[in-house]
C-alpha cells in the first residue's frame, strides 16, 4: 500500500526522470521547481537549481555551497539543470561522487536518484509550491525549543501531549530524504517534525495522547511501500511517560530501541502510570561504579549504604535528572528487600481521580469501571520497595492515606471496609522544595516530617563537573555495546569535551545522555565532534558570576531584543543558498552577540527567581523591570519559577 494517495506527487514520480515530470501535462496542476536538498550531520540545506546557474558543491571557497566536511574536496561535484533534466559532475574529487552506490563523472538524476558527496547525502527535489522548501520541518536544537514550549503550555493547561521518534530500519535505503516528506504530509499544522539524524526524526504531538500517537504510528508503519524500508516508531506521552523534555526524549529513544519488524511500534509507558521493577543489584551498583565520581557523589553514595541498612523511609531531593531514581534503585539492591519487588510510581503522572485505587488498589465496583478487584502499588509490592518519584506532585488527599499507610502499614483499598497489612518500605524524591510547600499549604506538614527522616541531596551535575568525563565515556561505550549506533565511534574529541564541560547542563545526567546518544547517531568518524553536538552545547555559556546585576540596564527591553518568537512562525532553520560562496565554518562556531545577550538575559533571571523563591513580583524588582516584561519573558526562555529550564 502507497504512503500516500495515488495523487501524490513523490509517490506518482518515484521512478520518472524530471523530463517525464514536467512533460506530464494535467499530471502536474501548479507550478514547480528543482532544488537540492542536502542532509548534512542531521541538518537539511535546500539549495535552488536555476537552468542559469551551475551550483558547485565543496569544502572552500570559490563552491557556491561550502560545507564543512572533511571528505570533500575544495570544488567537489557540479550540479546543474539542463533543459528539464538535473545533472551532476564530479570535479576531480578525491573521494569521488557517488550516485545509488556507483562512482560517476557526470550523469543526468532522476527523482529517485540520491547523490553522496563525503559525508553529505543530496537529493534533487520537484517541489510544489507548497511543499517549498520542506514546509516546517526543523532540526533538532529548534525541536527541542519546541517541544519544551508545547509542554509548558500542556502543563499549565492540563493537556496531554505525545512524542514519537520515527526511523527506518535500513541506514543503507532509508535515509530521510526517501520519506520525511510524506511522514509530514499526515501530519497536522500544529504537529511539527524535525531531522534527529540521516534515518531518524522526531515529531512532536501536542494535545495528542496515547491513542492517537498510536494510530498515527500504524499509518505510518502500516504504509509503507512494497519493496521500501519499513519505519520503526517510538511513543513516549506526558504525563505517562515522563514530565520533562529529556524524559519524553530518552522514553522515545528507549522505546525505539526495542522496535523490530516484528514489533515496530514500541510505546515507553508503565501500565497506568507506573511500573514493577526488580532491579538487579549487580548492574546496578557496577554501573554507578564503573564511572569515577567526586567528592560529593562518594559522600552520597556512602551515606545510600547506610540507609540501606535500616527500613526508614527516605527523601531523595534534587534537580531533575540527577539520577534519583537510580540513586532509589542503588538503596533497595543493597538492602535486605533486594530480593522483594521494587515498584516505581511517578506521582505527577498518576490520573486524576485514580490516584488512591492505583497506590492502595479497589474492590469490584467501587467506580464505574471498577468490574473486578484489582492490588494496588503498595501491596504488588509487599516485602519490597515503593519509590515514590516526584512525591510533592501526590493530592492533597491521598497524601492523607499515604501518612496511614506509613504509620500503620495497612492499606485501605477504594470500596473496602477492612484494611490490608503491607510490609514495604517508602522511598520518595522531588526536585521540589517540600518545606515551602508545606508553608503554602499545598504539602502536609506531618507527610513531610515522617519522610524527611533519612535524607539524601544529590548535587547537580554542575556542580560536580569534574564528573562529566566520566560520565560521557561512559555513556560512549554503555551505547556502542547496544550496537545499532555508530560503533566505530570511539572517543570524543578534546575540543567536544570541552564543550560537555562548560554547558550548565540544566537537565543535568539525563541530559548528559541524551547528548551523547544523539551524537553517536549523527557522528561520521571514529570521533565525537563539535560539530556532532547540539547548537546549545556548542556555543559558550555565560557565567553569571562575572557579572552583576546593578551593572545591567534597568530595562532588558531596552536592549532591543524581543528574544524567541512563537514557536508557529518559525520555518525552520534553512538555508537558502544564493550565488554567494558561505564562508568555512569555524571548528567551534562562534556565537554571534544577539545570542549572547540572550543567554545573559536568561542567566539573570534564573538567578533572580531561585534567590526571590519564584516569586514574580520580587523578581521583577530585583531586575528592575515591569512584571508583565518578567511574565513574557519567562514564558519565552522556559524558565519555570524555581528559577530552572531555559
Amino acid at each position: 500500500m502507497a504512503l500516500m494517495s495515488d495523487d501524490d506527487f513523490e509517490e506518482d514520480t518515484a521512478r520518472r526522470t524530471f523530463a517525464q515530470v514536467s512533460g506530464a501535462g494535467d499530471e502536474v496542476t501548479e507550478p514547480r521547481s528543482v532544488s537540492l536538498l542536502l542532509y548534512h550531520r542531521g541538518r537539511p540545506k535546500v539549495v535552488p537549481l536555476s537552468s542559469d546557474k551551475a551550483i558547485v558543491v565543496g569544502r572552500q571557497s570559490p563552491s557556491d555551497v561550502v560545507l564543512s566536511d572533511h571528505l570533500l574536496s575544495r570544488t567537489h561535484a557540479r550540479f546543474e539543470l539542463v533543459g528539464d533534466r538535473v545533472w551532476v559532475e564530479d570535479l576531480d574529487s578525491t573521494n569521488g561522487t557517488w550516485v545509488d552506490e556507483t562512482r560517476i563523472t557526470r550523469v543526468a538524476l532522476d527523482s529517485s536518484s540520491e547523490v553522496r558527496i563525503g559525508t553529505t547525502t543530496v537529493v534533487a527535489h520537484l517541489l510544489g509550491v507548497r511543499d517549498s522548501p520542506l514546509h516546517r520541518v526543523i532540526d533538532h536544537d529548534q525541536f527541542l525549543d519546541v517541544l519544551r514550549e508545547e509542554l509548558g503550555r500542556a502543563k499549565a493547561l492540563g493537556l496531554e501531549l505525545s512524542m514519537m521518534v520515527v526511523r527506518s530500519n535500513s541506514a543503507a535505503l532509508g535515509h530521510v530524504s526517501r520519506w520525511v516528506g510524506k511522514v509530514r504530509k499526515l501530519l497536522r499544522p500544529t504537529d511539527r517534525i524535525a531531522i534527529y539524524s540521516a534515518d531518524t526524526v522526531e515529531i512532536s504531538l501536542p494535545k495528542q495522547g496515547k491513542d492517537d500517537a498510536t494510530r498515527l504510528a500504524r499509518r505510518l508503519v502500516a504504509a509503507a511501500a512494497p519493496g521500501a524500508p519499513s519505519l520503526y516508531c517510538g511513543i513516549a506521552i506526558y504525563p505517562l511517560t515522563a514530565t520533562s523534555v529529556d524524559g519524553l526524549l530518552a522514553g522515545c529513544t528507549q522505546a525505539l530501541e526495542q522496535a523490530s519488524d516484528r514489533c515496530p511500534i514500541q510505546l515507553h509507558e508503565g501500565a497506568d502510570g507506573f511500573s514493577w521493577m526488580v532491579p538487579s543489584a549487580e548492574v546496578t551498583i557496577v554501573e554507578k561504579e564503573e564511572v569515577e565520581t567526586g567528592p560529593a557523589m562518594r559522600a552520597v553514595y556512602a551515606l545510600a549504604d547506610r540507609f540501606s541498612r535500616t527500613d526508614m523511609p527516605v527523601l531523595i531531593t534534587g534537580e531533575t535528572g540527577t539520577g534519583k531514581e537510580i540513586l532509589a534503585q542503588r538503596i533497595h539492591a543493597a538492602s535486605g528487600r533486594h530480593d522483594g519487588r521494587m515498584c516505581s510510581v511517578n506521582c505527577g503522572a498518576l490520573p486524576e481521580g485514580l490516584a488512591e485505587s492505583l497506590l492502595f488498589g479497589h474492590r469490584r465496583g467501587a467506580f464505574t469501571g471498577a468490574d473486578q478487584d484489582r492490588s494496588g502499588v503498595f501491596t504488588e509490592a509487599n516485602g519490597g520497595t515503593v519509590f515514590l518519584d516526584e512525591i510533592g506532585e501526590l493530592p492533597l488527599q491521598t497524601q492523607v492515606k499515604l501518612l496511614r499507610v506509613l504509620e500503620a502499614r495497612e492499606v485501605l483499598p477504594v470500596g473496602a471496609s477492612k484494611e490490608v497489612p503491607v510490609d514495604v518500605r517508602v522511598i520518595a524524591a522531588t526536585h521540589r522544595d517540600l518545606e515551602q510547600m508545606c508553608r503554602a499549604g499545598t504539602f502536609r506538614d506531618d507527610l513531610y516530617y515522617r519522610l524527611n527522616v533519612m535524607t539524601i541531596s544529590l548535587p547537580a551535575l554542575r556542580d560536580r563537573a569534574e564528573e562529566i568525563p566520566a560520565f560521557a565515556d561512559f555513556f560512549l561505550r554503555q551505547f556502542a555495546l547496544k550496537g545499532g549506533l555508530s560503533s566505530q565511534v570511539t572517543r570524543i574529541a578534546p575540543a567536544a569535551m570541552k564543550c560537555l564541560r562548560r554547558h550548565h547542563w540544566p537537565g543535568n545526567v539525563r541530559e548528559l545522555r541524551n547528548v551523547i546518544q544523539r551524537a553517536l547517531v549523527v557522528a561520521e568518524g571514529k570521533e565525537i565532534t563539535v560539530a556532532d553536538l547540539p547548537e546549545s552545547i556548542r556555543r559558550p555559556a555565560l557565567s553569571l558570576s562575572e557579572y552583576s546585576l546593578s551593572a545591567f540596564p534597568d530595562d532588558l527591553d531596552g536592549l532591543g531584543f524581543d528574544s524567541f518568537g512563537e514557536s508557529g512562525s518559525q520555518t525552520g532553520r534553512f538555508e537558502i543558498v544564493s550565488d554567494v560562496a558561505q564562508p568555512d565554518p569555524n571548528p567551534v562556531p562562534e556565537v554571534d552577540f544577539k545570542t549572547r545577550v540572550q543567554q545573559f538575559e536568561a542567566a539573570l533571571i534564573k538567578d533572580a527567581m531561585a534567590r526571590a523563591k519564584g516569586n514574580q513580583t520580587e523578581a521583577a524588582a530585583v531586575l528592575r523591570i515591569p512584571l508583565r516584561t518578567l511574565v513574557r519573558k519567562l514564558k519565552a526562555y522556559g524558565i519555570d519559577s524555581k528559577g530552572e529550564g531555559g
